[in-house]
């Protein structure tokens, strides 16, 4: 494919990639799809096809080679690999604790890597998906993601990605 695919061509994409598969009470393709509404500060269509993309090597056949064969370009591949928790893909190694991880994504200072986990993290972790979630895996969950967004959006303020503002775990949406 000589062009980048487009939003909607990926969304097509995942349709086939997660076919069968589920994120929580929804089909798994709506989970890259709807974070899409967290990503935050200014971003280009690159960051977002690797959001859209960000499950598709960990949870699929498909390799970072036939993603670069369908057209994505290296930055949104590396920003994809960068986030998938597979060992042997981007930075994570077998036996990492998840802050491990999300610390080795952030140490690699890839921009469109620390959108992507941030976004997905922030969708994960939003006090209105938690609550679909039965109260201990609601409460697993919000405990195994605090620190992480905490480095992530640390991160993403050192390197003016964000406004000074916005949602924490648990801190209220500003007016």
């Amino acid at each position: 494919m000589d062009e980048t695919p487009s939003v909607d061509q990926t969304i097509d994409f995942l349709k086939v990639v997660h076919k069968g598969q589920r994120y929580g009470d929804m089909p798994y393709d709506q989970h890259p799809v709807r974070a899409l509404r967290y990503l935050e500060g200014d971003h280009d269509i690159e960051v977002e096809l690797a959001l859209l993309l960000h499950d598709v090597l960990e949870k699929s056949k498909f390799t970072a080679d036939d993603l670069r064969k369908m057209g994505y370009t290296d930055r949104t591949v590396l920003a994809v690999e960068l986030v998938t928790k597979r060992d042997g893909v981007g930075v994570y190694k077998e036996g990492m604790s998840y802050v491990e991880w999300i610390k080795a994504i952030i140490n690699t200072g890839n921009i469109g890597a620390l959108r992507v986990k941030y976004a997905d993290l922030a969708m994960n972790s939003d006090p209105e998906n938690l609550k679909k979630l039965p109260p201990e895996k609601a409460d697993e969950l919000r405990d195994k993601y605090k620190m992480p967004m905490v480095l992530l959006r640390d991160a993403m303020e050192k390197n003016h990605l964000l406004p000074l503002r916005g949602r924490h775990l648990g801190e209220d949406d500003p007016k």
